[in-house]
């Protein structure tokens, strides 16, 4: 009797799957001597004469007897399944080839199981040497059953949103399971309906939570016969009852093209410093996926496919299951560019209305049934409230390209923003932080196009091939970039220095102005036009910025500026690249008086997993830009400045904590990447006329985190000038604040002893892989001089 022992697991946890079938499939083969022919050695000479031959052992498994069986999985998730195969044995003995019988036989097997209407295919066939009738075999299958994310969570309710990956058998039912971690309290049951039509997904709320606690959730199936099972669960904290200290993560722009590209979101699911996550924008890739998944005509049934295949990955699973998520669409969710072409006739026009149609129905179903207002929504852009802080984030994409006038955001929006600036929300907020997915303040779309205009006529006369196909190369690689990374961007310059080159002649001719009023009529590429610097996007622009600049300066409905100014943060994404920004108004006059608060912050992160920009042209055209400090935004009375850029991928992180009294908050912000971060910190007086950011260069600050690199000059090895020999140095990095260090000195003074206990303390700490929490004065950008360290966990 051959048996089998096989263990089931779940996915993410490696639960044991109990109350599963297990099944395994044994086929039985005849082996034959069989005279085949030797083949030539590569690169050696072919002697003449007859071809050599030999005779191998070779099974024939078109002829085999197949035996299947199964078993159901208990508790430890453990199956066994005993197959007989002397029947199958004595049949293939039975057999002939060529008058012989067989000289012996081969084994094959191959795995399968269903847990909870999830079936594993079966695993390819492969040939077991040392199979027999009387083996014992082990195997291991681990199944994905279903998925979890922690929605829109505040001090006293949470949002739960679950997937099952497969149809529900008939007779389950399912409940979420919420416990306090660490309390004897009773747990708390809701029941949950999966919707087939909403790819068997399902949202429940719990209310009446206690602040600032941590509580555990399970999804259990509950079977006919009352058998409970937990298929996935997750782990959230509420958010205290008035967060005087909040952190956040952001992150945008998700198509990891190997493991490597998943290491943001390692890092992400692995940090406990951040009590918000938010994606904003490009969480899927919709484009060419009626390639992807030719099968089907089924636009929304494409789209969920695309779902379960760009999240099924664990890190980015983990992070979106332990800490309360917030999602806002851009173009990728639907199709790159969505909304900044339409197309007008048919059968294009009815085609992409479907397409359309189904990519926002698919949003509905993944990401904004667990957003505020959830699946049924009747618009994507959203706004809430924690502590002193107001939230809003705006919708770009759905209402775009259908209006000239409203060309961005549309005019229903825009006032519902307006609205919302002069709420009680607002005005009574010190922070406000508004997520555009597309960056507002980002190159200068209409000064490169007029350099571009410019550089043409120098040569124009004499056939203008060379400035011609800069200004066309640089305007095209620009729109390559913005999507297409490197390879985009060198499409994108070759083709427009292509047609650069044949138009300067014609453009000297013509004068720079005429030809610049040309250009403006005739750019097509969609990711110039996408940008909202892009000329015919101006006018959401500028109102924009003037709601956003308003809100800064606490400006009223009669336009008069009000008694509590705020700071004001974009968090953007979409380009892959990280930034950060300083945006300034010079309104002075009129209903937008803008002098109490005349600037505030843009932090750009792209992409989380999508390969980053990596294009020397691209560091060209950005130096160039700068080369001038501020650069316009509209003309008028916006104007930017990039603060700095990372061309990694990475993930953004903002911290706010109320620094004494008044209205003074310390403000940390980062675009941390693979191994090197911007990071600004500085204080923002909101008493202050005008409102001051302090840099907190000789601030007393803390940071947590794992240490990741510990370094420690040997005493004794003194260095450093004789006047002043330094005995040794300690220098140590963290997980949380990549691209800086923090270090001490080791001096033969009377604090030495003192010194030591704390290198072995981070000695300790590094070796065991334990959070340390340290006070350091900071000396610079990137550096600081710690003063003490304290273990977290054990």
């Amino acid at each position: 009797m051959l048996t089998a022992r096989v263990q089931l697991f779940e996915f993410l946890d490696a639960l044991p799957l109990a109350g599963s079938q297990a099944q395994l499939r044994v086929r039985v083969a005849g082996q034959w001597m069989v005279r085949v022919q030797v083949p030539p050695i590569e690169g050696e000479p072919h002697p003449h004469g007859p071809p050599e031959f030999v005779e191998e052992l070779r099974p024939d498994f078109s002829r085999a007897v197949t035996v299947e069986g199964s078993g159901m999985t208990g508790l430890d998730g453990r199956a066994l399944i005993e197959l007989s195969l002397d029947a199958a044995v004595a049949a293939v003995r039975r057999q002939r080839k060529g008058g012989k019988s067989p000289v012996s036989l081969a084994f094959d097997q191959s795995l399968s199981a269903d847990a909870f209407g999830v079936s594993l295919p079966w695993s390819p066939r492969v040939q077991a040497v040392g199979l027999g009738p009387d083996a014992m075999i082990d195997r291991t299958l681990v199944i994905d059953v279903a998925k979890s994310i922690v929605g829109d969570t505040s001090a006293v309710h949470t949002t739960l949103w679950f997937q099952l990956h497969g149809a529900p058998a008939a007779g389950d039912r399912h409940v979420c399971e919420l416990r306090t971690v660490g309390s004897n309290q009773p747990a708390r049951r809701l029941g949950l309906r999966f919707d087939a039509a909403r790819a068997q997904t399902a949202t429940t709320v719990f209310l009446g939570l206690q602040p600032a606690t941590r509580y555990a959730y399970l999804l259990i199936a509950v079977r006919a016969d009352h058998s409970e099972h937990v298929l996935t669960q997750g782990r959230l904290r509420t958010l205290p009852a008035d967060p005087q200290r909040l952190s956040l993560a952001f992150g945008s722009c998700h198509l990891p093209s190997g493991p490597a590209a998943l290491g943001r979101w390692q890092t992400l699911a692995r940090r406990d410093d951040h009590d918000l996550l938010f994606l904003i924008g490009d969480q899927i890739y919709g484009d060419g996926i009626e390639k992807q998944f030719p099968d089907t005509d089924s636009w929304l049934e494409r789209y969920i496919r695309r779902y379960n295949q760009l999240w099924a990955y664990q890190p980015m699973r983990d992070a979106m299951r332990s800490r309360p998520t917030y999602m806002s669409l851009d173009d990728h969710e639907v199709v790159d560019d969505w909304g900044t072409d339409r197309p007008k006739s048919e059968p294009a026009k009815s085609e992409f209305e479907a397409r359309e149609r189904d990519g926002v129905e698919a949003y509905r179903i993944f990401q904004q049934a667990h957003n505020p207002g959830g699946y049924g929504a009747p618009r994507f852009d959203y706004h809430y409230r924690r502590g002193p802080a107001a939230f809003y984030f705006t919708d770009s994409r759905s209402a775009r390209g259908r209006s000239a006038a409203y060309p961005v955001m549309g005019s229903a929006q825009l006032n519902r923003m307006r609205a919302w600036s002069r709420s009680a929300e607002v005005r009574e907020a010190d922070l406000v932080f508004v997520v555009v997915p597309v960056p507002p303040a980002i190159l200068p779309i209409a000064e490169i196009e007029k350099w571009a205009s410019l550089a043409a006529p120098v040569v124009g006369a004499a056939g203008g091939s060379l400035a011609g196909a800069i200004a066309g190369g640089i305007l095209g690689g620009i729109g390559g970039f913005i999507v297409g990374g490197p390879a985009g961007a060198a499409a994108g310059a070759a083709l427009g220095a292509e047609i650069g080159a044949g138009t300067g002649a014609v453009v000297g001719a013509v004068g720079a102005s005429a030809y610049y009023e040309h250009l403006e009529d005739t750019i097509q590429d969609p990711d110039v036009r996408d940008a909202w610097t892009y000329d015919k996007n101006l006018p959401d622009l500028v109102r924009l910025m003037d709601l956003l600049f308003d809100v800064a300066n606490d400006i009223d409905a009669q336009g008069r500026p009000g008694p509590r100014p705020k700071g004001v943060f974009i968090l953007s994404g979409d380009y892959h690249f990280g930034a950060i920004h300083l945006v300034r108004s010079t309104r002075k006059s009129g209903a937008h008086d803008h002098r109490n608060n005349p600037a505030m912050v843009q932090i750009t992160s792209s992409s989380i997993s999508k390969d980053a920009v990596n294009m020397p042209e691209f560091e060209t055209i950005i130096r160039a830009v700068e080369s001038g400090g501020e650069f316009p935004l509209d003309g008028d009375h916006y104007r930017a400045k990039f603060v700095g850029r990372l061309m990694q991928r990475n993930f953004g992180r903002v911290a706010y904590e109320r620094s004494g009294p008044g209205r003074r908050y310390r403000m940390q912000m980062y675009v941390e990447g693979d191994s090197d971060a911007l990071a600004e910190l500085f204080e923002i007086d909101l008493d202050a006329r005008p409102v001051t950011m302090r840099n907190l260069v000789g601030e007393l600050l803390a940071a947590r985190g794992r240490i990741t690199l510990l370094r420690v000059h040997d005493i004794g090895g003194g260095y450093g000038p004789p006047s002043d020999r330094i005995d040794g140095e300690v220098i140590i990095t963290l997980d949380s604040e990549p691209g800086r260090a923090f270090g001490f000195q080791l001096r033969r003074d009377a604090s030495l002893a003192l010194r030591q206990r704390l290198l072995g303390l981070l000695r300790d700490a590094f070796n065991h892989n334990r959070t340390v929490a340290i006070d350091y004065l900071r000396t610079g950008q990137h550096n600081g001089t710690l003063i003490r360290a304290s273990a977290l966990n054990p």
